[in-house]
């Protein structure tokens, strides 16, 4: 996990993601119009490893496509404060494994999604087979007091259908990648 400063500030690794922006044959000016972000402050995190918002370290993540870990300074963990009792810490990352946003979504409770993009005609209907593919998995297959199947999905009545859904979550995330569209998922942790 990167260097965490204060409250949603992260110190970034500046020369690797120089070298993940070179790669990528993008100058400057462009990787930051892309990112959304200004080219001095682009310059500030490449040359300083200038601390950032987290929202800065993930929309450059999603141009370059790894994780905000990825492109984070290593903290000792002497570093970051402990968390109080009513604190939590939330854990995000960029997702581009089906069974990666299946653990975490196997593993939650609840979940709340929020849009960082507006919808294309060419994502929306991934998008929201995404999140209709993650209410399951956080729902689970429940039953009503007669015991037919509520909140299933299409998948539900396939011998072994967690092995389909997950491939079509796969294709999913890869077309919604394709068209430049991140899917970020994190967990809260309480202190």
């Amino acid at each position: 996990m990167g260097a965490v400063l204060d409250h949603g500030r992260r110190r970034p690794n500046g020369k690797k993601i120089m070298e993940l922006r070179k790669q990528k044959g993008l100058k400057q000016r462009s990787f930051a119009e892309e990112a959304n972000i200004s080219e001095r402050t682009l310059r500030d995190i490449e040359r300083k490893n200038h601390p950032v918002p987290t929202t800065i370290i993930t929309a450059i993540a999603a141009v370059l496509k790894v994780n905000p870990s990825d492109i984070t300074q290593s903290s000792p963990s002497s570093l970051l404060a402990p968390l109080g009792k009513n604190q939590s810490l939330l854990k995000l990352k960029a997702i581009q494994s089906a069974k990666e946003l299946s653990t975490l979504a196997s593993g939650a409770s609840e979940y709340q999604w929020r849009l960082e993009v507006d919808p294309k005609v060419a994502t929306a209907s991934r998008m929201q087979a995404v999140l209709q593919i993650v209410h399951r998995l956080v729902q689970g297959l429940r039953t009503d007091p007669d015991g037919y199947p509520v909140g299933h999905d299409e998948f539900d009545s396939e011998q072994f259908g967690e092995i389909p859904r997950l491939a079509r979550l796969q294709e999913l995330l890869n077309e919604l990648l394709t068209n430049e569209v991140a899917v970020l998922a994190g967990t809260a942790l309480n202190g």
